[in-house]
């Protein structure tokens, strides 16, 4: 009885991009009392983060809350925590982790260990998650101290003077669709397209002779049916969401199409396009910097990683994939995420464990200005001169998305000095950096060669 008392802490396990979540549901949690260990907040309550991660798990740890993302399937740390509380969780035959699903995963991109799990969804708010979260530690008698340490987590938030006291401007990857036809067509073909009409065609293939589009086909198709589906208004309910899917597929391959048209690749995996070497003088993308500055940014860059056989080269390439949003965000946004493609110097993609540990070195350092600059400069690129991305341009079938990235304001920004830098997970590979295009930051866009 005596071991299981000491079974009183929640371990969080997250991956560094998910660490204002992870910091939050700390505060929280602690503020209800129960006894949270998070790298993030280290010293809450008076003690100590754990050195011993697995002897904590095993002898000191009530559950684990795995927050899980795209980003914390691949990293080493969330991973290897994770494989402990599943062993302990067989051991133990219970319910060890208690799964937080923060992205919006679909159940085939849910880790596969985690399949059985009933996961407490956190994407749409976590306000709403947490108030689930709290319901399930209750319903399994997770240990509270009883004395929520409200006052250690003003102390806490007090001493971290996070909170500048101005107004501060928060960009997005949201990109708003300023026009879009209110109805999809229903087309059926009198006989099956072509490859170059299908190549020079955005459409949804139902089958050979049916498909669905925002406009009709090219010149020179003869067409038996065409039906109007309206998928903003529409009273049948199967209609209307059979629409909605083919208006999210139309999107995509819309964005994909102009992509290639302007000169971008596929991956192998068709996830994402990226800026091939040559595509743009010098590989910069010319952009207007977020103060009006006028800068660029490297598309394509080589690096050199050190190993235990030596120096391997690779390049990178900057990517882009699009996610329409429909009614997430109460208008149509399409969602630009950002990724990088990465090849050996002879153009191979660079795969598995070695293509993990490439983009994880690569990546570590860019931060959010970086991240916005690429943004900017791959929108600079696909857009015309009126800052549009024009998909279709007919009277009653136009459909634009506005280039320049959706703004909002906080009404109190973060103090970056205070703040202080996110911790740096250690990896054994090391990325050779003396002839390497430096990080685009204020004082360097214009130095990047």
């Amino acid at each position: 009885m005596g071991e299981a008392l000491e079974r009183d802490h929640l371990f969080i396990n997250y991956a560094i991009e998910d660490a204002a979540l992870a910091e939050w549901l700390t505060l929280k949690l602690s503020g209800e009392g129960y006894s949270v260990w998070c790298d993030r907040v280290k010293l809450l309550g008076g003690e100590s983060y754990p050195r011993d991660i697995e002897r904590a798990l095993h002898e000191r740890t009530f559950r684990m809350l795995s927050l899980i993302s795209r980003a914390s399937k691949e990293k080493d740390n969330p991973l290897k925590e994770r494989t402990i509380a599943l062993n302990i969780g067989r051991a133990r035959k219970q319910e060890f982790i208690i799964p937080l699903n923060v992205e919006a995963l679909p159940s085939h991109e849910l880790p596969w260990q985690l399949s059985d799990l009933t996961y407490i969804p956190f994407h749409t708010s976590w306000a709403h998650g947490l108030v689930q979260l709290l319901k399930k530690l209750t319903s399994v008698d997770a240990p509270r101290t009883f004395m929520p340490a409200r006052d250690s987590v003003r102390e806490y938030m007090h001493e971290r003077e996070r909170l500048s006291g101005r107004p501060e401007r928060l960009w997005t990857n949201l990109l708003p669709i300023t026009d879009i036809p209110g109805s999809v067509l229903r087309i059926t073909l009198h006989e099956k397209l072509s490859p170059e009409i299908a190549s020079s065609w955005t459409y949804w293939a139902e089958n050979d002779y049916v498909v669905g589009a925002f406009e009709g086909p090219p010149e020179g198709v003869e067409v038996d049916k065409v039906e109007e589906i309206p998928w903003l208004e529409n009273d049948d309910r199967e209609q209307r969401t059979i629409a909605r899917d083919i208006v999210t597929v139309l999107l995509k391959e819309g964005m994909r199409s102009h992509c290639v048209q302007k000169g971008l690749r596929e991956s192998a995996n068709e996830e994402y396009v990226y800026f091939p070497s040559g595509l743009v003088p010098g590989d910069r993308l010319r952009f207007t910097r977020w103060d009006g500055e006028k800068t660029h940014v490297k598309a394509v860059g080589e690096r050199a990683a050190r190993t235990t056989n030596g120096v391997e080269r690779f390049r990178y390439h900057l990517a882009v994939e699009f996610r329409p949003a429909l009614f997430r965000y109460g208008t149509p946004m399409i969602q630009l995420r950002n990724r990088v493609y990465l090849a050996d110097l002879n153009g191979t993609p660079l795969q598995g464990v070695k293509l993990v540990r490439r983009r994880k070195r690569l990546c570590k350092d860019w931060w959010n200005y970086e991240w916005l600059s690429r943004q900017l400069g791959s929108c600079a690129f696909l857009a015309d001169a009126q800052g549009e991305i024009v998909l279709t341009s007919r009277a009653q079938s136009r459909l634009a998305i506005r280039a320049i990235p959706l703004t909002v304001t906080a009404p109190d920004g973060i103090n970056e000095e205070e703040a202080g830098p996110l911790p740096v997970e250690n990896d054994e590979e090391e990325l050779d950096e003396t002839d390497v295009t430096p990080g685009v930051g204020d004082e360097e866009l214009e130095e990047t060669t």
